[in-house]
């Protein structure tokens, strides 16, 4: 453990880490931060890609947020990504929250909730930052519908 936070510039914690889970949600808790300003952004430009504002659009790839029924549509695919995790992380921070208060040499039962939650949160967050990157690079104004 010592080498590992030497490696990573980390301190080591003066306390074992088995029952002391403040820095495992703290990490997790700035996820549950980002997920949240991806869902606003996620949001923001879902609305702004509505037919009656139509100022900002996801990038176009084929068969990529097409809509079957109305073909000049384009359906906000990666803002459901980023607002479905925005949603979602929340209530898996939730589960990490309720594990704190672990008795001695690990709870049982407690510590066993995290091992799902966290990798979770983790790949949510991580996908909605890959889809708001590819949003963000490829995205499409029409600065004449924003006057």
């Amino acid at each position: 453990a010592e080498a590992l936070a030497e490696q990573l510039k980390l301190s080591l914690p003066e306390q074992p880490w088995h029952t002391q889970r403040d820095r495992l949600v703290e990490f997790a808790s700035v996820l549950g931060l980002v997920a949240g300003s991806l869902g606003k952004f996620g949001r923001d430009i879902s609305l702004l890609m509505q037919t009656e504002a139509g100022e900002v659009f996801e990038p176009s790839a084929p068969g990529k947020g097409g809509s079957s029924t109305m073909p000049h549509k384009r359906n906000p695919v990666g803002a459901a990504v980023l607002i479905g995790a925005a949603t979602r992380v929340p209530g898996l921070l939730s589960t990490l929250f309720a594990a704190m208060p672990q008795e001695h040499e690990r709870s049982l039962g407690l510590w066993h909730a995290e091992w799902e939650t966290l990798p979770d949160i983790c790949c949510l967050v991580s996908g909605a930052l890959r889809q708001a990157q590819v949003i963000a690079e490829g995205m499409e104004v029409d600065a004449a519908r924003m006057r």
